[in-house]
């Protein structure tokens, strides 16, 4: 089916140069909304999430998620070295690929790229985390987590 054949979203907006599409990392079932996305005429970029598959993964390498509390009472997860490199094999490797791979089996043409690559996106990186455990507020060294 070429592009011009394809159906429109019904929601889409002409004006619109790129339509984004976020896919939370706990579905379990892709595809039926990367069909959607297949059958879509409109440029669109999708973002996707692994934190199922990264939960697994961590698991499985023995290095499970270390959650921690900011002083404000965010829940977040200490991204150290190691869990650096299970979150790129999760999101930019397993779960991306998966997806390109069954977007082009549909018919779309996919590339999966990370924030990382030609610097699509920079963000500032924060090695210090103040942390409460108990009653006590700490500093915490080496996290690899950033804000974009």
């Amino acid at each position: 089916m070429g592009r011009a054949d394809r159906p429109r979203f019904p929601w889409s907006v002409p004006h619109l140069a790129v339509l984004v599409i976020k896919i939370g990392g706990s579905l379990t079932e892709f595809d039926p909304l990367l069909r959607d996305v297949a059958a879509c005429q409109e440029s669109l970029v999708l973002v996707h999430g692994a934190n199922k598959e990264l939960n697994e993964l961590s698991a499985r390498l023995n290095h499970p998620p270390r959650m921690v509390t900011s002083e404000r009472g965010e829940i977040s997860r200490f991204t150290d070295a190691i869990t650096m490199d299970h979150f790129l094999m999760a999101y930019a490797g397993k779960q991306n690929k998966r997806i390109v791979e069954r977007l082009r089996a549909l018919g779309a043409s996919a590339v999966g790229l990370t924030a990382m690559d030609g610097g699509i996106a920079i963000g500032r990186h924060k090695p210090d985390l103040r942390i409460k455990e108990g009653n006590k507020v700490k500093l915490l060294h080496g996290d690899h987590s950033g804000s974009i």
